[in-house]
């Protein structure tokens, strides 16, 4: 079964954002915002990877690029709660 690198890499982001709560970093509102967008960027993977065409490469882009410092303010805003 091949499955696409955008969804793939996608997919092991996910699980590698979950890390942070399964190692006791991080507690269950970081766990469920990191679930949450998660999902949302391997969804916008799966269809960048069905349709690859310049609009969806751009929402890619834009989730990709939100991701990092969403997750980290999730962080922080777990760490202070």
């Amino acid at each position: 079964m091949h499955i696409p690198a955008t969804i793939a890499f996608s997919l092991f982001l996910l699980g590698v954002s979950l890390l942070p709560t399964v190692v006791g970093m991080t507690g269950r509102l970081y766990f469920r915002g990191a679930l949450l967008m998660g999902i949302l960027i391997t969804a916008v993977a799966v269809r960048f990877a069905r349709n690859h065409n310049p609009s969806d490469a751009r929402r890619l882009l834009k989730a990709s690029v939100l991701y990092l410092p969403l997750l980290l303010l999730l962080i922080v805003v777990d760490a202070h709660r």
